[in-house]
C-alpha cells in the first residue's frame, strides 16, 4: 500500500464518520455542526484572501455561502417567531458579505461575516 492510498482511506473514513453524524444528530446538533462548518470554512477563506489566493478563497466562501443557505432555508417562522426573523435578516447580512467578498479583493467583507457566525 503506498503512502498515498493511506491517506486517501483516512479521507474516506472521516468522511463516512461525519455523514453518520450528520444523519443521526438531533436538529440542536445538527445546526451547531452546520456553525462550526461555516466558521470552519470562513476562517480558512479569510486566511487565503490575505494570502491573495483567489481561487481557494472563492471555493471556501461558495462552501460557507452553502451552508448559511441551508441555515436560512431551515428556520421555521411559526414556531421561531421574532428569533426566526431575526435570524433570517442575520444570515441575510452574512450572504450578503460573502457575495462582497467573491467580488471584492481583500479579507475585510470574510472576516465580517466571520464574526457574525463565530459569535
Amino acid at each position: 500500500m503506498s503512502d498515498n492510498s493511506g491517506g486517501a482511506l483516512a479521507n474516506r473514513a472521516r468522511a463516512a464518520y461525519s455523514q453518520h453524524a450528520a444523519l443521526t444528530a438531533s436538529p440542536e446538533a445538527l445546526t451547531a455542526m452546520l456553525f462550526a462548518g461555516a466558521a470552519s470554512r470562513l476562517e480558512r477563506a479569510e486566511s487565503a484572501a490575505k494570502k491573495g489566493d483567489r481561487k481557494e478563497t472563492l471555493r471556501l466562501l461558495s462552501s460557507a455561502g452553502a451552508i448559511v443557505a441551508e441555515l436560512r432555508g431551515s428556520l421555521d417562522f411559526e414556531r421561531g417567531g421574532v428569533v426566526a426573523d431575526d435570524l433570517f435578516r442575520l444570515y441575510g447580512f452574512v450572504q450578503d458579505r460573502l457575495r462582497r467578498a467573491a467580488t471584492e479583493q481583500g479579507p475585510e467583507p470574510v472576516a465580517e461575516a466571520r464574526m457574525v457566525i463565530a459569535k
